[in-house]
């Protein structure tokens, strides 16, 4: 079974959280994300249901990290330093990322081909991979075209 086939109060109790309102919004708002989001991002969409400071929001997302259910993601230096918040894709370890650095952008890749690349590269170290944080960073498509640039 993967996190989209699951709920939030699933994926709460599965992370031994308990399932609060906010929480569960938090959980279900990542849940339905395209990408992952910012603090900021996630703040404005939960307002739009429920009242909720950042302290509290923090809290929560930093729960739920500690807990494993949802990645913090950076973002590359200067002007934009904001963690951004995701589900690991499809409950997967190895979970991949683009952050766009023209418009700061960043969006889930399928990196299915990860696990094997990873396994050649430590298995001649005896290293065992657990997990792994790939980001890519440069431009998307529609900032490349921009730019006049071709991928």
């Amino acid at each position: 079974m993967s996190i989209s086939d699951l709920t939030p109060h699933d994926l709460l109790a599965e992370a031994g959280i308990e399932d609060t309102p906010l929480r569960h919004q938090v959980v279900r708002l990542l849940s339905e994300a395209d990408r992952p989001l910012a603090a900021p991002d996630i703040l404005e969409l939960v307002r739009r249901e429920q009242s909720i400071n950042k302290v509290s929001l923090y809290r929560i997302l930093d729960l739920l990290v500690e807990h494993g259910l949802v990645r913090r993601l950076s973002s590359p230096a200067p002007p934009d330093r904001a963690f951004r918040y995701c589900l690991p894709g499809g409950g997967k370890p190895h979970h991949c990322h683009f952050y766009c650095t023209r418009c700061r952008k960043m969006e889930c890749l399928d990196c299915t081909e990860a696990p094997a690349v990873l396994e050649r590269l430590a298995s001649g170290r005896g290293l065992v991979v657990m997990s792994s944080d790939i980001r890519l960073d440069g431009l998307c498509a529609e900032c490349a075209s921009k730019a006049g640039l071709e991928p």
